[in-house]
């Protein structure tokens, strides 16, 4: 059985959210001073959206992962914290986030900066910033 790449990303994605989904459930109660456990499921978030991005989204398994996505975005929000949403979202002036990689697109209107991808997600404790945001851009000059 010839397994595609999408499909074996996919299932390993579903394995990280079922873990997480089942801490949630035992309700970890995360220490102020250790934010590891979010931090590294805020990476495994991230990668899931950039590909959830590239996915038919009419397709009834990547609706599945996108309602189950969903729901650990509200479990992080239970326990204070929030996982800015950025992927095609345009940059603003003053916004604090780190630009990895910048891409020319002539498509986009003059002047405007997009997030294409998020490498890590800007992640907030009861409202402050305890992870700045890493992206790669297209813009048109």
């Amino acid at each position: 059985s010839v397994v595609h790449w999408n499909e074996l990303a996919v299932s390993e994605q579903a394995s990280v959210m079922e873990k997480y989904v089942s801490f949630s459930e035992q309700k970890l109660s995360i220490s102020t001073k250790d934010h590891s456990i979010v931090l590294e499921l805020s990476r495994h978030i991230v990668n899931i959206e950039n590909n959830l991005s590239k996915m038919n989204q009419e397709d009834g398994g990547v609706r599945r992962i996108i309602r189950a996505v969903q729901k650990i975005h509200d479990s992080f929000k239970s326990e204070e914290y929030e996982l800015t949403p950025l992927l095609g979202t345009e940059i603003r002036d003053g916004q604090i986030i780190e630009i990895a990689q910048r891409e020319f697109d002539p498509g986009l209107p003059q002047g405007k900066m997009i997030v294409s991808n998020v490498i890590k997600a800007q992640v907030l404790y009861q409202g402050e910033q305890i992870q700045r945001a890493k992206v790669d851009v297209k813009f048109n000059a």
